[in-house]
């Protein structure tokens, strides 16, 4: 079953990108695709229509650009001399900062609901900065999805509960199929120290630190349905893992 709820999907241009099949089933639940540079072909290999292409196109193919403009695509044009990535100037797009005069009347009044692919696969660095750029907009209550993982962003104060999923994210409920009893999860603090509560957990924590990039939070198992996660300090990168490549073969195998 498709994701439902995210106002835009953004597409990165990953050089290991996520299966068109996950991409497809993304795009068909959001309200708007925006693809950032070189995930104009990311989109057009899987034949996702796109909204929005924002970047200084310096790693995209002149056939994935007359892909987007047969899609109608809007198109925000920077420079290649800028300090922002691509990607950060999408996430500014959805946050309404995006001040150029290119996005004149394109943008809401409010913030965008966000979930990403195509973002983390194939560049160590890359992935890093995305992570960074993230921490910066945590507001649009960001949510990245590849084929092995989907990733939260919690700052504190903030507390993720399993048993709330179907009602606060029924998109990732319906990737996961409401099946999280024995899912393997992993809590990364970023951006300094963080002080976490995990409850439910193979291994519970109760006002633990957790440093600066730590394994201490790594590879940890859901055993209660109402299992939860609490960010009392600082900011933290919260994945659940799953195996939607693996679920696709099987599907098709059937």
């Amino acid at each position: 079953m498709p994701p439902r709820s995210s106002d835009v999907l953004i597409v990165g241009g990953s050089p290991e990108p996520s299966s068109p099949e996950l991409l497809v089933a993304l795009a068909s639940g959001a309200r708007k695709v925006l693809a950032c540079d070189a995930g104009c072909g990311i989109c057009m290999q899987a034949g996702v229509r796109i909204d929005l292409v924002v970047g200084d196109f310096d790693s995209v193919t002149d056939e994935a650009l007359d892909y987007a403009r047969a899609c109608g695509a809007e198109f925000l044009t920077f420079p290649a001399d800028k300090d922002e990535t691509d990607l950060e100037l999408a996430l500014l797009y959805c946050k309404g900062d995006c001040k150029s005069k290119e996005a004149a009347g394109m943008l809401d009044d409010r913030s965008y609901s966000v979930a990403l692919t195509c973002v983390s696969g194939g560049r160590l660095d890359h992935m890093l900065a995305v992570l960074g750029s993230l921490c910066h907009a945590y507001e649009l209550d960001p949510v990245i999805y590849e084929d092995s993982y989907i990733l939260f962003m919690l700052a504190a104060p903030a507390r993720f509960a399993f048993d709330e999923i179907e009602s606060r994210y029924p998109d990732v409920d319906a990737f996961l199929e409401d099946r999280y009893i024995g899912r393997t999860v992993s809590l990364i603090a970023l951006g300094g120290t963080a002080l976490v509560s995990e409850t439910g957990m193979k291994w519970n924590l109760d006002h633990a630190n957790l440093r600066l990039l730590s394994d201490f939070g790594v590879s940890n198992v859901v055993r209660q349905p109402d299992a939860t996660i609490e960010v009392l300090e600082g900011i933290c990168a919260f994945m659940i893992l799953h195996e939607f490549v693996e679920a696709q073969k099987r599907h098709h195998e059937l």
